[in-house]
Formats: C-alpha cells, sequence, structure tokens
C-alpha cells in the first residue's frame, strides 16, 4: 500500500512510499526506474533533494532516511 508520494519539481517523476519501500518512477510511462530499501515502518513523507539528486523519506518512528539516486544506496539515516 502506498504510505505517501511525491513529484519531482519538473514533474518527470514521482516517488512513493510504503512500509517497505521506496520507488522513483516514471510519470509518463509509469513505471518504476528504482527501488529503494525503506523503513520497518510507513514512510510519510517524500521529497527530492535537487542539488544532490537525492530522495528524502520519512516514517512513523521519527526516522529520516536519505537515498541516492544515482548510486541506489542510502547516504545517511
Amino acid at each position: 500500500m502506498i504510505e505517501s508520494a511525491a513529484f519531482t519539481p519538473d514533474g518527470k517523476y514521482i516517488m512513493t512510499g510504503t512500509k517497505k519501500r521506496v520507488f522513483l518512477w516514471d510519470f509518463e510511462s509509469l513505471t518504476i526506474l528504482k527501488e529503494f530499501k525503506g523503513n520497518d515502518s510507513p514512510t510519510w513523507i517524500m521529497c527530492y533533494l535537487a542539488k544532490s539528486n537525492a530522495i528524502a523519506g520519512t516514517a512513523e518512528n521519527n526516522t529520516v532516511r536519505v537515498w541516492d539516486i544515482e548510486a541506489t544506496q542510502k547516504k545517511f539515516q
């Protein structure tokens, strides 16, 4: 179940958060481009960090995670 969603500023991509995963989608084709391991709690708020080309998400368990889009790995927890 999708818990959160956000668009990139240009509207080309959408990020969605579920309980255990975060996804980056191409909005036009509705295909998943990247999948990231999320929290064990639902990801409530998603945002795109343009300067670092990363996705940030906050979760129900009061954590914030940041994923590098190019590296497909967590940057910070």
